[in-house]
């Protein structure tokens, strides 16, 4: 087990105990340039991607929780990519991800 996964249990448990729930998400950062094509070393700045974790606090033990969180944090298979775009029309509908600043709100009319 690594000590990353230790560390997310316990968020995840500091998580649970704070809020009264059972079941918490929170998310962890991930670093590097996955998805770097040609020129993406030339690049300025973080390639941050945020990966969502989800911990249960359902009494199976310590053991249990560090292999399930280290399964979490393992990848399984090619890394993948979510425009923004996308993740604003699953939040707020189709119309926000066509109106920057606009959070969400919706015009009369639909539009």
């Amino acid at each position: 087990m690594s000590t990353a996964a230790l560390f997310h249990l316990a968020w995840g448990l500091v998580l649970a105990r704070g809020t009264g729930q059972d079941d918490v998400v929170f998310g962890t950062v991930l670093f590097g340039r996955t998805q770097g094509g040609s020129g993406a070393e030339r690049g300025l700045g973080l390639f941050i991607n945020t990966l969502p974790l989800r911990g249960r606090a359902d009494g199976t033990g310590v053991e249990p929780g560090l292999r399930r969180t280290q399964s979490l944090l393992t990848p399984r298979g090619p890394p993948r990519r979510t425009p923004a775009g996308r993740l604003l029309r699953a939040r707020h509908g189709r119309s926000a991800a066509r109106r920057p600043g606009s959070g969400g709100k919706r015009r009369p009319g639909g539009r």
